[in-house]
C-alpha cells in the first residue's frame, strides 16, 4: 500500500536512507566481503569514505546531506508495502554509498555533486544533466564565447519547444491572434481619432491664417492703388498739364502731332510726333515734384516705381525715366521708348479694350498684372490705369468721342511688395505654404472659346512660380495630401483665392505612427502568447504530476479522495538492479534510468495508462483511473503497455552499450486514491490491490509478464485485442508462492495476436479488410505479424496476420515492419526516432514500390508481402532468443544478429527483391532477347530489381527517409552491400548462383572452425585470406557504386567499407541464406500455404508454356517438387539452423519442409491432376485450393 511514511526505497540507487546516527556506529560494514574482487587500498579507501560520511551525518555538519536532500522524507509516495519490500538496514546503506571500483571520491552522490558545481551545466543545453565527467569550473571561470554560444543554444531550445507547444495547441495561436487583431484594430482607431483631429486641427489653422493673409494681401493691394489716384487728382487740379491734351490732339486731327514710326511700331503708324511738347524740362520737373510728394506721402519708395500721363492716351510724361534705383543697374526700367506712343492705335488690341473701359467709367483702376521677367528675371510688376476726366475735353477714337483729359498709370514693384510685407517669412515661422491666384480667362488658339486660368500672383512654394503652369492648383493639390483651406478674396484685379497648407505632412507622419503601432501590438501579442505558451508548459507539467479532477478539488481548498472499483496496475523494475547500480556511478544510473523511463513515458502515453510514478527502478502505471473506462478495456490497455515495454526493453542499451532486463506483474481489483497532506502534494493509491501489483512483479521472471487470475480474465475479454496467455506451472505445480496470499494462481502474458471481431451470422469469417476498422499502432501490427506462429504466417489467425490481396492493407503491414525495425536500428545508432515526415515517406515508397509489381501469378506484391513477413519472424526469433541467452553454439557470425540495421535492410531487400518481375526466368528473358536481358547479363531480373527500387529511393522526394536509413556514410555502405547480397543469391534457378553460395557457405565455416579451434587452443589466430571471386559483389561494384551515389573521395576515404574480411564474409552467408529461405518460406510452413503458392507458381509457369516459351511443365510437375525438396529446400533449411545455431529450433525449418515433401510424395500426383483440370478449365483458385485440401480442416 501506497503511504507517505518515509519507507526504505525500493532499490534505488543514489539515496540515502534517513537513521538515527546511532544506527551507524552500531552497524559496521565489511567490505572486504561486499566487494570481495576489491584490492586492500580500495577497501580502505572506501572505509575512510564511510567513516567521513558516518562523522557528517551524525553531527550534522558542513558536509551532512538531509533526507529532504537526499530526495526522501519528502512525502513522497513508495511503491510496495513496508512488509514486502523493506531491506534490511545494511543493504539499504550499502546501495546508498555504492563506488565504482576507480573512485573513492564523493562523486558517486549525485546530489552533492551538483550542489558543488552549482549547476553550472545548465550554462550549456547541449550538454547532458547527467555528465559528471566535465570540469567544474564557476560561472566567472568559463570563457565569454562559451557563455554566448550557451546562451544561443538555450534560445534555440526554447524557440523550439514554444514552438512545438504552438504546433501541438493551435488554440494558443488563435488567441494571440484574436488579441493582436483587437487590440491592433483598437489601436489604429485611436490613432486615426489623433490624426483626424490634429488634421482638423491644422486644417483650422491653415483656414484662419488663409483668411487673415487674404485679407492682408487685399489691403495692401488696395493700399497701393491710392497713389494712382492722388495722381489722378493732381492732373486735375494742376494748371502745369491741362493743354497737353490740345497740343497733341486727337489722332489724324490737322493741327495735331502727327502719327509716326516709332521703335515698336512693327510698321504701324502707332507714335505720335511729341518733340517740343513732352520734352519740356519745366514739365518734367514738375511732374517728378509731385510723384516724388506723393511717394514720400505713402511711403511706398521702392514699391511704386514708375509714374506716367498719357494726355488723349499718348505717353508723354514718365518719372523716372530710366530707374536704376530699384532695379539693377545691367538691367533699368527705360521707358525712354514709350514716349510718344499711341497704344489705343497699336496693334496690341488688350491696350484698346482697356482704354475703352476706363474712358467709359471714370472712377475704374484697370490692373493688369502680374507681369513676369518684365524688367528682369525674376521681377513682377503690376500696371494700373486710370482715366483723367476733365470737363471741356473731349477725345476721339475712331469716331467715337470720351470726355476725358487722358489717363495717368503707375507700375507696382509687386516682389519688392511682398517682401516689404514680411509675408512669406511669416508663412515660414509658422509652418505653412500658401498660393494665391486669380482666375483669368483665356483664349484657345484653336478654339476659340474662353477658359478659366488660374494666374499666381504669390507663393512661397518652391518652383511652382518658375513652372509658369497654367495649373497651379493641381500641381499644389498633387504635392500635399492634407487638406489645403481656400478662401476667396474680392479685390480691385478681381477674385482673388487664398490657398494655405502645413509645411508637415501629417498622413505621412501617422503612416509610421501606425507602423510603430502595430510593432508594438505586435511586442504585446508575443508577451501575451508567452504568457499563454507558459500557462501551457505550466498546466502540461502540472498534469503531469496529478491528474486534472484533482487539480481542480486542491484549487477549491477540496480533500481529493476517489474510488475506484476494478483498475489494472503495473508494476515492473530492473532485474540484477542493485548489482547494475554497485558497477556504476549514482550518475549513470540515473542517466540510465532517464533515458529507460522516459521512453516508458511515451508508451504509456500513447496506450492511455497513467503514470503513477517511477520509485528507483521501480515503474508503476495504471489502467481505468483516473480516467473511468470499463475494465476489461483498461486492462487491455495496461497489457498492451506492458507488452511494448517489453518489446522496448529488448533492444535499448545503456550508454555504455549493456542490456537490461526487466520483470513486470500485473494485478486488478479496487483501489482508493486520492492526495495526502498539503506540501508536495502527490496522488497515490492505496489498497490490497496495489500490494498484489508489486507481488507479481516481485515473483515474476527475467523478460515475462505475471499477471493475477482476475486480470487475466478481464484481458480476456478485451473489446478489440486477443491476447495470448500461458498458466504458470513450474515443476508441476500452478501457480506462485505469494506472501500474505499463498499459492496464487497466475497467468503469463505472451503477446497480442490480433483484433476481437464478432463473425457473422452464418459463421464464416468476414472479408479481412472489411474487419479492420480499429486503428492499429505500427508497434503493435509489427509485434503480431511476428507473434504468428511460423508454419501459420498467413493463414487468417487474426485480421491482421491473414493473407489478403488488398493493396493498401499490405502496404500498411511492410510498412509497420520497415518502420519498427528500422526504429529499433535508429534507437541502437542513438539517432532519436522518426519523424512524420520521415514516417511519411516510409509509407509512401512502400506504396510506389507496389505500383512497380507486375500482375503476374507468383511473382507479385503478395508474394513479396509473404516473403517479408517470414523475414521478419526468422529476424524476431532470433533476436529473442539472443535476448534470452539461448542462441547456440553453431552461429558463425557473432554480431550479425545484434545488428538491427542489417534487420531492417533484409526487410527492406524483400520488399523489393522482385520489383518489375516479368514472371519469366532470367534463361527465358535471355533467349528472348527481352530488355532487361539485353540491360543485365546473368541474374539480369534481380539486377533490375536493385536498380529500379534505389533509383526511386534516392529520388529528392524520399530525401528524409534516406537520411533515416543511412545518416553516416559507413551505413551506406553496409546498406548497399546487404541489398546486393540478399537480392542477387535469389536467382536460384541459376546453377552457378547456387553453387556459389554453397561454395562460401563451406569455406566461411572451414575458416571459422579454425579460428575458433586456435583461440581455444590460446594460439593468436592468423587473419585469413580470400580469393576475390569469394565476394558475390566483385562483378557489380559498378552498380554498387553508381546506385548508392558513391563519390571516389567517399571510396577513397572508406577503403575498408568494401574490404573482403572474415565478419564481412560471415555477414554475406548469414544474408543470403535467410534471404533464400524467406523466398521459399512457404516450402517450409503450412500445407495449405505451400499449396497456395504452389498452385500461383504452376500458373505463372504455364503462362510462359502457353506464349511458347517454355515446355509444358504439367508432366514433371509431381516429381519435380521432391527433386526441389530434396536438393534445394531441405538442405537449404538445415544450413540455416547451423548458422543461427539454436536461436531458431523452434521454427522447425528442415522438419516442416520434410513434413511437406513427405505429404507430396504422398498426394502430388493427386494434386498435380487438380492442379492441371483446374487451370485448363479455368476454375478459380480458392475451388482448386477447396479440392486439394478437401480432406483437410486449416482455413483457406
Amino acid at each position: 500500500m501506497f503511504s507517505n511514511k518515509k519507507n526504505t526505497p525500493h532499490r534505488s540507487a543514489g539515496q540515502v536512507t534517513p537513521t538515527q546516527s546511532s544506527d551507524f556506529e552500531d552497524d559496521p560494514l565489511d567490505y572486504s566481503k561486499v566487494y570481495p574482487d576489491f584490492t586492500v587500498d580500495q577497501i580502505q579507501e572506501m572505509n575512510k569514505s564511510w567513516n567521513m560520511f558516518k562523522t557528517n551525518h551524525s553531527n550534522g555538519g558542513g558536509g551532512a546531506l538531509s533526507p529532504m536532500s537526499m530526495g526522501v522524507g519528502d512525502g513522497s509516495c513508495t511503491s510496495t508495502d513496508l512488509s514486502t519490500v523493506s531491506l534490511s538496514r545494511q543493504t539499504s546503506l550499502r546501495n546508498s554509498i555504492t563506488l565504482s571500483p576507480s573512485s573513492s571520491d564523493d562523486r558517486g552522490n549525485i546530489w552533492s555533486t551538483l550542489i558543488r558545481r552549482g549547476y553550472n551545466k545548465n550554462l550549456d543545453p547541449k550538454s547532458s544533466a547527467f555528465d559528471d565527467e566535465t570540469s567544474e569550473r564557476t560561472f566567472d571561470e568559463i570563457p565569454f564565447m562559451e557563455k554566448v554560444r550557451a546562451f544561443f543554444a538555450g534560445l534555440c531550445y526554447e524557440l523550439r519547444l514554444g514552438m512545438t507547444t504552438l504546433c501541438k495547441y493551435p488554440h494558443i495561436i488563435f488567441f494571440s491572434f484574436l488579441f493582436f487583431a483587437g487590440l491592433c484594430s483598437a489601436s489604429l482607431y485611436l490613432v486615426g481619432v489623433i490624426q483626424e483631429r490634429n488634421q482638423d486641427k491644422l486644417a483650422n489653422e491653415a483656414k484662419w491664417e488663409a483668411m487673415e493673409s487674404g485679407i492682408f494681401f487685399s489691403e495692401m493691394f488696395a493700399k497701393s492703388l491710392i497713389p494712382l489716384r492722388s495722381l489722378q487728382q493732381a492732373v486735375v487740379h494742376s494748371t502745369y498739364f491741362r493743354d497737353l491734351p490740345s497740343r497733341i490732339g486727337n489722332y489724324g486731327e490737322v493741327g495735331s502731332a502727327p502719327a509716326i514710326v516709332g521703335p515698336r511700331s512693327n510698321g504701324l503708324l502707332d507714335y505720335r510726333n511729341v518733340t517740343g511738347i513732352c520734352d519740356d524740362e519745366e514739365l518734367a520737373a514738375k511732374f517728378q515734384e509731385i510723384v516724388l510728394g506723393i511717394n514720400a506721402n505713402f511711403e511706398y519708395d521702392g514699391i511704386i516705381v514708375n509714374y506716367r500721363l498719357a494726355p488723349y492716351g499718348v505717353f508723354c510724361v514718365v518719372d523716372p525715366l530710366i530707374n536704376v534705383k530699384d532695379f539693377s543697374e545691367d538691367a533699368p526700367m527705360n521707358s525712354t521708348m514709350d514716349i510718344g506712343w499711341d497704344p489705343i492705335h497699336s496693334s496690341n488690341t488688350r491696350w484698346g479694350r482697356l482704354l475703352r473701359d476706363i474712358y467709359k467709367d471714370t472712377n475704374h483702376i484697370d490692373i493688369f498684372g502680374p507681369m513676369f521677367d518684365f524688367v528682369e528675371n525674376g521681377v513682377e510688376m503690376y500696371c494700373g490705369h486710370l482715366a483723367v476726366h476733365v470737363p471741356g475735353y473731349n477725345y476721339t477714337v475712331d469716331g467715337e468721342y470720351y470726355s476725358t483729359w487722358g489717363f495717368v498709370m503707375h507700375f507696382i514693384h509687386w516682389s519688392n511688395l511682398k517682401e516689404a510685407s514680411g509675408i512669406d517669412y511669416r508663412f515660414r515661422d509658422r509652418g505653412m505654404h500658401y498660393l494665391l491666384t486669380r482666375r483669368d480667362l483665356s483664349i484657345d488658339p484653336v478654339t476659340g472659346k474662353e477658359l478659366p486660368n488660374d494666374v499666381v500672383i504669390a507663393t512661397n512654394i518652391q518652383g511652382l512660380r518658375e513652372m509658369r503652369t497654367e495649373d497651379p492648383v493641381g500641381i499644389m493639390d498633387g504635392i500635399y495630401n492634407q487638406k489645403i483651406s481656400a478662401v476667396s478674396i474680392q479685390t480691385a484685379n478681381g477674385e482673388w483665392i487664398m490657398r494655405v497648407v502645413h509645411d508637415r505632412d501629417v498622413s505621412t507622419q501617422y503612416i509610421y505612427i501606425r507602423i510603430a503601432t502595430v510593432l508594438c501590438v505586435a511586442l504585446v501579442t508575443i508577451m501575451f502568447s508567452m504568457i499563454l505558451l507558459e500557462r501551457q508548459l505550466h498546466k502540461l507539467l502540472l498534469y503531469k504530476i496529478m491528474p486534472l479532477d484533482a487539480i481542480r478539488k486542491l484549487n477549491r481548498g477540496e480533500t481529493v479522495v476517489e474510488r475506484y472499483n476494478i483498475v489494472t496496475i503495473f508494476f515492473s523494475d530492473i532485474v540484477g538492479f542493485t548489482s547494475m547500480a554497485g558497477e556504476m556511478r549514482p550518475m549513470q544510473v540515473m542517466k540510465m534510468l532517464n533515458e529507460l523511463y522516459t521512453e516508458f513515458d511515451k508508451i504509456a502515453e500513447k496506450n492511455g495508462v497513467y503514470k503513477v510514478e517511477t520509485i528507483g527502478d521501480a515503474y508503476m502505471v495504471v489502467g481505468g483511473a483516473p480516467e473511468r473506462i470499463p475494465a476489461p478495456k483498461a486492462a487491455q490497455r495496461v497489457a498492451l503497455f506492458a507488452l511494448e515495454t517489453l518489446e522496448f526493453v529488448k533492444n535499448f542499451r545503456t550508454s555504455e552499450g549493456h542490456k537490461i532486463h526487466i520483470r513486470a506483474g500485473i494485478a486488478s481489483g479496487p483501489v482508493v486514491a486520492g492526495v495526502v497532506g498539503k506540501a508536495m502534494p502527490r496522488y497515490c493509491f492505496f489498497g490490497d490491490t496495489v500490494n498484489l501489483a508489486s507481488r507479481m512483479e516481485s515473483s515474476s521472471k527475467k523478460m515475462k509478464i505475471q499477471c493475477s487470475d482476475f486480470t487475466r480474465q478481464l484481458i480476456q475479454d478485451a473489446p478489440d485485442f486477443s491476447f495470448e496467455i500461458e498458466q504458470r506451472e513450474e515443476n508441476g505445480v500452478k501457480g506462485v508462492d505469494l506472501k500474505g496470499k499463498g499459492l496464487t494462481n497466475t497467468w503469463w502474458i505472451r503477446g497480442v495476436s490480433g483484433l476481437h471481431f464478432q463473425e457473422s451470422v452464418n459463421g464464416i469469417p468476414g472479408d479481412i479488410e472489411s474487419r479492420q476498422s480499429v486503428h492499429v499502432d505500427v508497434i503493435i501490427q509489427s509485434m503480431v505479424l511476428s507473434g504468428q506462429s511460423w508454419s501459420r504466417i498467413g493463414l487468417p489467425d487474426s485480421p491482421l496476420v491473414g493473407a489478403t490481396s488488398d493493396q493498401e492493407v499490405m502496404i500498411t503491414r511492410v510498412s509497420a515492419m520497415l518502420q519498427h525495425r528500422l526504429e529499433i536500428a535508429m534507437e541502437q545508432r542513438r539517432q532519436g526516432s522518426m519523424n512524420r515526415l520521415q514516417k511519411s515517406q516510409l509509407r509512401s515508397y512502400v506504396k510506389e514500390i507496389s505500383t512497380m509489381y507486375n500482375p503476374v501469378d507468383f511473382h507479385n506484391f503478395e508474394h513479396a508481402v509473404h516473403v517479408t513477413t517470414s523475414m521478419n519472424k526468422i529476424i524476431d526469433t532470433i533476436v529473442e532468443s539472443v535476448d534470452y541467452g539461448e542462441q547456440g553454439n553453431g552461429s558463425i557470425c557473432k554480431t550479425f544478429w545484434q545488428n538491427s540495421f542489417i534487420h531492417f535492410t533484409l526487410i527492406f531487400s524483400c520488399l523489393i527483391h522482385d520489383v518489375e518481375h516479368t514472371g519469366k526466368s532470367n534463361k527465358i528473358l535471355a533467349a528472348n532477347q527481352h530488355r532487361v536481358a539485353i540491360k543485365f547479363t546473368g541474374p539480369s531480373a534481380e539486377r533490375n530489381s536493385i536498380q529500379v527500387a534505389l533509383e526511386l529511393l534516392f529520388r529528392p522526394k524520399y530525401k528524409f527517409i534516406r537520411k533515416a536509413i543511412f545518416p553516416r556514410i559507413e551505413d551506406r555502405f553496409l546498406f548497399g552491400k546487404c541489398i546486393f547480397w540478399a537480392i542477387l543469391c535469389t536467382d536460384i534457378a541459376s546453377p552457378e548462383n547456387t553453387n556459389n553460395c554453397l561454395r562460401r557457405f563451406n569455406i566461411v565455416h572451414a575458416v571459422r572452425d579454425s579460428l575458433d579451434s586456435a583461440i581455444a587452443r590460446g594460439i593468436p589466430p592468423e587473419r585469413p585470406n580470400y580469393n576475390p571471386d569469394v565476394c558475390p559483389l566483385l562483378p557489380y561494384l559498378k552498380e554498387v557504386v553508381a546506385y548508392l551515389k558513391l563519390t571516389q573521395k567517399e571510396i577513397n576515404d572508406n577503403p575498408e567499407q568494401l574490404k573482403i574480411d572474415q565478419c564481412g564474409i560471415e555477414n554475406c552467408v548469414a544474408v543470403e541464406h535467410l534471404m533464400q529461405g524467406s523466398d521459399v518460406a512457404h516450402l517450409m510452413q503450412d500445407w495449405s500455404i505451400f499449396l497456395k503458392f504452389n498452385y500461383r507458381l504452376y500458373k505463372e509457369l504455364m503462362a510462359c508454356y502457353k506464349s511458347g516459351l517454355m515446355p509444358d511443365p504439367s508432366g514433371n510437375w509431381a516429381i519435380g517438387q521432391i527433386g526441389f525438396f530434396t536438393h534445394y529446400v531441405i538442405p537449404l533449411a538445415e544450413r540455416i539452423e547451423t548458422i543461427c545455431g539454436g536461436s531458431i529450433s523452434s521454427l522447425h525449418l528442415s522438419q516442416n519442409a520434410r513434413a511437406n515433401m513427405n505429404r507430396w510424395q504422398e498426394e502430388g500426383e493427386l494434386l498435380t491432376g487438380i492442379f492441371v483440370s483446374g487451370y485448363r478449365n479455368c476454375e478459380a483458385e480458392e475451388d482448386i485450393l477447396r479440392s486439394c485440401l478437401s480432406s483437410d480442416n486449416n482455413l483457406l
